[in-house]
């Protein structure tokens, strides 16, 4: 069977070709598991900086699609969904042409890739990540806005942020609308929690759900360490993920400051990851992150988020909005004990006091007091961190996964 994959990041490809860290994440993880599969032959598309149209290594074929080639045109995409669509399908409907697949799987579907089943008869199935309609309905926390960002910005004279916040409301409106175009216009998805089958039926109610987990990083998946308890007067907190203001920064930092003042609970707060908008965030909370114990450990590897974790007491993932984030995956795979939003998709990936703890979006005062109550509770603790990496094996396990995306690929191209 000929699968082709259209793919956020470049997957395995770009380690193939440097020794340094590979950004393909769970995808990369996901192709070293289907590969090994000898009745499928893997081709994976995806936008990288490269002058070729195919490079094919162990046995995959890679198509770089390098679509931008000067600055104008860069410019013009990243403003400009349309033009963004004008430049890439016409792309992806080459490499269909010269790959032939069977059946093609579209890596998320608030990315333009999935457009490409209004051109072809071969079956398309959206594997579901995020969702544009949900993520621009919080585009913003509570008192925070596109106009508050331009006052930030005129008055720390950040010229090139004004502009990205004149239009990047927009591209995300629009993004929300293209992704309700494609979700219309395709039969079959992928998908893992309550959350993203709900949009699925929403705006395609005929289409038919497929559940696939998502496969984690090697150093988690494979890993033979798991936490234990720790024994020290200062706790550590860990939140992994960069991202919009929907990850909620801005929450962590009103946690902080909850715990600060009103308990005596000696922590600090590690935020691991590409953080944006940090600024910002202290100019509208009038708090500071230093100030209230949060360090800023930067952009890690698997390896080296793997040690954060288990040197930390708990984890903790205030998003405004997730489906099944990955961080928290990993999280619960080496059996941290997690606190995470009751939003998205994440009530589907913990049971509250079973597998961790859910607390309601952007209340930093019932979150700081289950953080404390956390913190004294070393029986809790115990039983969270077993009940999260029970589940989490099972959600995970590379052979089911394996076997679940291979039977649905047989099932669709029966149909």
């Amino acid at each position: 069977m000929r699968v082709l994959w259209f793919s956020i990041n470049s997957a395995c490809y770009s380690s193939k070709l440097t020794a340094t860290y590979n950004g393909g994440g769970w995808i990369s993880s996901l192709e070293k598991i289907i590969k090994r599969h000898s009745d499928i032959q893997l081709g994976i598309a995806f936008e990288y900086n490269s002058s070729k149209f195919k490079d094919t290594i162990d046995n995959v074929d890679y198509y770089p699609i390098n679509v931008c080639c000067n600055r104008k045109e860069k410019r013009r995409k990243e403003f400009t969904i349309a033009y963004e669509e004008n430049l890439i399908i016409p792309e992806c409907l080459k490499i269909i042409d010269d790959f032939k697949p069977d059946i093609i799987q579209c890596f998320g579907s608030e990315w333009c890739f999935g457009l490409v089943a209004n051109y072809t008869d071969i079956p398309v199935i959206i594997h579901m990540q995020g969702s544009m309609p949900s993520y621009y309905n919080v585009l913003y926390p509570p008192r925070y806005s596109r106009w508050s960002k331009i006052h930030y910005d005129l008055l720390h004279f950040n010229i090139k942020n004004i502009i990205r916040s004149l239009y990047g409301e927009k591209k995300s409106r629009q993004r929300k609308e293209r992704e309700i175009r494609i979700l219309n216009s395709n039969r079959y998805y992928f998908g893992r929690t309550d959350w993203d089958k709900a949009i699925v039926k929403l705006f395609s109610p005929n289409s038919k759900y497929f559940v696939c987990n998502e496969a984690l990083r090697d150093a988690f998946t494979y890993t033979t360490e798991h936490w234990q308890p720790h024994d020290k007067d200062e706790i550590t907190i860990c939140t992994t993920g960069s991202g919009g203001l929907w990850k909620g920064l801005d929450v962590i930092l009103k946690t902080a400051n909850c715990l600060r003042k009103y308990t005596d609970l000696k922590f600090k707060w590690i935020l691991i990851g590409g953080i944006q908008n940090k600024g910002y965030i202290e100019w509208m909370e009038n708090l500071s992150f230093t100030d209230n114990y949060i360090e800023f450990a930067g952009i890690l590897n698997d390896v080296q988020i793997k040690e954060k974790l288990l040197a930390s007491d708990m984890y903790v993932h205030p998003a405004y909005i997730d489906n099944s984030p990955n961080a928290l995956c990993e999280a619960m795979l080496l059996g941290v004990p997690c606190i995470a939003s009751y939003v998205g998709g994440i009530p589907s990936i913990i049971q509250n006091e079973v597998s961790g703890l859910l607390a309601p979006a952007n209340e930093p005062y019932y979150l700081a007091e289950k953080i404390y109550w956390l913190s004294k509770n070393k029986m809790l603790q115990k039983k969270l961190s077993i009940g999260a990496m029970n589940i989490a094996k099972e959600r995970h396990s590379p052979k089911n996964i394996e076997r679940d995306l291979i039977t649905v690929y047989r099932t669709v191209t029966r149909m």
